[in-house]
């Protein structure tokens, strides 16, 4: 008796299953109890001072401006050179993250970027084998971005490994509302720092909190993860299961197929005009507060408070749709 012949899965959906199916190796790779709020929390910290010195250069570009006499074409240069940097480093930080694990790219990555923050008023002021301080400044900026814009993709990394589908959604709100925690610490004590002590003294003290944090995950958090393998032998001969992460790295990802997805392109293209929006409010709204309220030292700092709230809300409603 012959039986019909079912229809082939598309490829889409076979990598989509193969992903969902979880097995014991796997679990025994993602966080558990206490373990899971540790990491957590070092995550979330981490996140919060990245924006916190993310932040720095717009509370700052005011006094900065004033010191190096720049007009407004510089100063638009300096805040919009991070993101010459930031931009290719998502893709080069999610295959970083897919090589080596995100936990070691996270760590290092935060090396980068706090010792880039802290070096900003060590840069000479004047002219440096033919290049004009605002270049220098440039530069600088670049490289911060080039670092800063590895942590996401190494976040998106650690979270897919290390936390059951199901509770995703809730722990990446969590971790990604640091940011503007981070923005409001800025905004808040950074101003404070800034008044009292000068621009310096708010890159300094910023990047060795930074360096502090990433010190403590590259040397203590990552060294307490070990990747699950499982050793077969048979007879003289020994072989070594693959981790979660290798074979993940197999699978033949469809990216035609993607981004011929509608949802893709509406994702894309709602990411571009809130990113567009978001970081020119990020960049200039301290220097117009500064501006046109000359008395209000953290007034700037109010108008992110809605948005970790609102963060929140949303993906605690996704991990239940």
């Amino acid at each position: 008796m012959r039986y019909p012949a079912f229809p082939a899965r598309p490829k889409l959906s076979f990598i989509m299953m193969k992903s969902l199916d979880t097995t014991d190796k796997e679990l025994n790779d993602q966080w558990q109890g206490g373990k899971r709020r540790v990491w957590i929390m070092a995550m979330f910290v981490g996140t919060m001072f990245l924006y916190a010195a993310r932040s720095a250069v717009p509370l700052c570009m005011a006094a900065m401006s004033k010191d190096m006499s720049w007009d407004k074409e510089a100063d638009g240069a300096v805040m919009s050179a991070f993101f010459w940097g930031y931009t290719p480093a998502q893709i080069i930080g999610g295959w970083l993250s897919d090589k080596y694990g995100g936990e070691l790219v996270l760590g290092y990555a935060g090396i980068v970027w706090s010792l880039c923050t802290m070096i900003v008023p060590f840069l000479p002021a004047g002219p440096t084998l033919f290049f004009p301080p605002i270049a220098i400044m440039v530069i600088s900026r670049v490289f911060t971005g080039l670092s800063q814009g590895l942590h996401y993709p190494s976040l998106t990394n650690i979270i897919v490994k290390r936390i059951p589908l199901k509770e995703r959604s809730l722990f990446t709100s969590s971790i990604f509302s640091a940011g503007p925690v981070g923005t409001l610490l800025m905004g808040s004590a950074g101003s404070i720092v800034l008044v009292l002590f000068g621009w310096h003294s708010v890159f300094l003290l910023q990047g060795l909190v930074g360096l502090t944090w990433a010190w403590l995950w590259r040397y203590y958090a990552t060294g307490q993860y070990t990747p699950t393998r499982t050793e077969l032998s048979i007879g003289n001969i020994k072989m070594t299961e693959a981790t979660v992460s290798e074979k993940a790295a197999r699978v033949s990802v469809p990216y035609s197929t993607f981004f011929k997805h509608p949802g893709v392109w509406a994702i894309i293209i709602s990411q571009f005009c809130q990113a567009g929006a978001f970081w020119i409010l990020f960049s200039w709204l301290p220097l117009y507060f500064e501006e046109v309220y000359p008395n209000s030292k953290v007034l700037h700092c109010n108008t992110y408070q809605t948005s970790k709230k609102i963060i929140f809300i949303f993906h605690i409603s996704a991990d239940n749709l």
